[in-house]
């Protein structure tokens, strides 16, 4: 009931989560909302026990805990970078320990593409997006299980960009936000009668030219022709 009256407010962020909720529960899901700082240790763990005792074992994580840089770096202070790097490198690193012994199908860490493709005033946000690339790589021949960092693109509407005003100035764009909609499948490839059967794979070699500049080259002159007598 307390869901349903949130709900029923204006379009704020805490009113449009839970509407995403009980869209989830119409559905079928299960919800268990549970709040914690994820850099914090105790707190994850006990998290992580009160979601054991309400489902069983785990089998998977979605690490998506983050908090929006903004500012030219020579102006942010040292506490301003470090808490934008904690939610995604602390915990990160909480919840690997965490669920180190847990037997998970998946662990999907929720990166940016500004890991990538950098942004104005984006300087600590894309250095912590970066380390969770770099972790889920470091994780491939270590972990128990599959690690795999996603690099988002801004989604229109949903997110942590939703809530956030629009910058004064804001460079050109160079990429379209993404929009929630129904995946499109292509078109299926027609073939000809020519080309029905598969091609039967072949093997060919060929020698590749030296380099001009290796070429050997004659440097010997030709004798003029000799005069008629």
């Amino acid at each position: 009931a307390d869901w349903q009256a949130l709900a029923g407010q204006p379009a704020e962020t805490a009113a449009g989560q839970v509407r995403r909720l009980l869209e989830l529960e119409a559905l079928g899901a299960e919800v268990l909302v549970l709040q914690a700082d994820v850099t914090d240790r105790e707190a994850m763990r006990h998290v992580l026990d009160q979601a054991r005792r309400r489902f069983g074992p785990l089998h998977g994580v979605i690490h998506a805990a983050g908090v929006a840089g903004g500012g030219l770096a020579q102006l942010r202070t040292a506490e301003q970078a470090r808490a934008v790097l904690a939610p995604k490198v602390d915990g990160t690193l909480v919840l690997a320990e965490l669920l180190a012994d847990e037997d998970l199908d998946f662990l999907v860490l929720c990166s940016s593409l500004n890991a990538i493709l950098g942004g104005p005033g984006q300087a600590d946000y894309a250095a912590a997006n970066a380390f969770l690339g770099a972790f889920a790589e470091a994780s491939a021949a270590t972990a128990r299980w599959p690690v795999v960092a996603i690099d988002w693109d801004t989604w229109r509407g949903i997110g942590m960009a939703a809530g956030l005003p629009p910058p004064k100035h804001r460079l050109a764009p160079t990429r379209l936000p993404l929009e929630r909609r129904p995946a499109l499948r292509p078109p299926p490839r027609r073939r000809s009668a020519a080309t029905a059967q598969p091609p039967q794979p072949r093997l060919a070699s060929a020698r590749a030219a030296p380099p001009r500049c290796l070429q050997r080259r004659s440097w010997r002159r030709e004798r003029p022709p000799s005069p008629i007598r």
